[in-house]
């Protein structure tokens, strides 16, 4: 009797996992794919997200330690180590007069949409560029000429979006 009972309990224990499996009709779906999963378990790789630059603090204000590529940056530009302007969020060198650096920059940023005016040259011979955007974003473009060529010190603050 007991081997009655224990052939009754297996092929129960065949129709209930033969119905696990099956969704019913073709196409349709059992709400639940649990069963459905077989063979080791697959593992999605994380995206891993670019991260974003540091923030420094300046008299200035809060910048971010880089600028995004969408920030305009004049043709022929080379980073630059130190423009003597402390910390920045970019330091450049341009094989170009200072004038038509800062014009360069009034109107890539004036095409971007943000308000810009410009001021100089200064006493000490230096053209600023303050640009606003949306919202509390904020940039200032210091060129300085030495020579033949300009150096940029960009200061993008840290309430722009990096994009």
């Amino acid at each position: 009797m007991n081997r009655v009972w224990s052939l009754a309990a297996l092929g129960a224990a065949a129709v209930i996992a033969l119905a696990a499996c099956s969704s019913g009709a073709p196409g349709s779906s059992s709400g639940s794919t649990d069963a459905l999963v077989t063979g080791p378990a697959l593992t999605i790789p994380p995206t891993i997200a670019p991260s974003l630059p540091t923030q420094t603090d300046t008299s200035w204000g809060r910048i971010w330690d880089d600028v995004p590529d969408s920030f305009p940056s004049p043709s022929g530009a080379e980073p630059a180590t130190d423009t003597g302007q402390g910390p920045a969020s970019a330091q450049l060198v341009v094989t170009a007069a200072a004038g038509d650096v800062a014009d360069g920059y009034v109107s890539a940023l004036n095409t971007a949409g943000w308000t810009v005016n410009k001021d100089g040259p200064l006493e000490d011979g230096s053209i600023v560029v303050n640009a606003t955007s949306a919202g509390d974003c904020k940039a200032q473009i210091t060129v300085h000429s030495i020579g033949d060529a300009s150096t940029v010190a960009v200061l993008y603050g840290a309430s722009c979006p990096f994009v």
